[in-house]
């Protein structure tokens, strides 16, 4: 049986904060990237594109100290609002409960792409150009290894490994120290034909 092997070979650093709205969105920087490895029985390393057909990686939000997921939040402009009725004496409060939207927001499902390593060694990537996060805090990524054919079927046991990112940060646009530096690993991927926003330095 093959054995999956992932590893963020870039990690993020820190976002700012979107809100609630999608029209001024900014991403997180620099940009994931994972690589993954796949060995069979004796361990030595498989090539074969066969093995890479139907793997995707899923992206979802988790808590510094992996005790849950931060996946979803409250929209704040859905909460309920109380307003008070002099005449009658009572306070009457709007239909309607409030409503929990995506936290983590963008392309969160990355195909495998075959591409050089910076090295120059052919390797199968990964990679996350177009996330942002709602809410400013501190958190980190979980990437998931999907075998979406196993989960077509309905078979058990179609995520075959995850990893974490370290912690990193998303400000609030008056604090945020504007976005990071573009990568050389970034630069090369996207030299390579990978279609990536890649932001300059001090842009906010």
């Amino acid at each position: 049986m093959s054995r999956y092997s992932l590893e963020l070979i870039q990690q993020p650093l820190r976002a700012r904060m979107c809100g609630f709205g999608d029209r001024d969105r900014r991403l997180v920087g620099p940009l994931p990237i994972l690589e993954l490895k796949v060995y069979d029985e004796k361990g030595a390393i498989i090539t074969e594109a066969s093995e890479f057909s139907g793997l995707v990686v899923h992206a979802d939000l988790w808590s510094v100290d992996f005790e849950h997921d931060c996946n979803v939040v409250v929209n704040p402009a859905s909460i309920p609002a109380a307003s008070c009725n002099s005449r009658l004496g009572s306070s009457v409060i709007s239909l309607g409960g409030p409503v929990k939207v995506r936290n983590l927001i963008g392309s969160t499902v990355s195909s495998a792409y075959q591409l050089k390593h910076i090295c120059g060694d052919p390797g199968i990537f990964f990679l996350f150009p177009d996330l942002s996060v709602r809410v400013e805090g501190t958190f980190r990524l979980r990437f998931s290894l999907w075998d979406v054919m196993k989960t077509w079927k309905g078979e058990k046991n179609s995520m075959l490994t995850h990893v974490f990112s370290e912690p990193f940060t998303v400000f609030q646009p008056r604090s945020f120290p504007g976005m990071t530096e573009v990568t050389p690993l970034s630069n090369w991927f996207s030299s390579q034909g990978m279609k990536l926003s890649l932001r300059r330095p001090g842009e906010q």
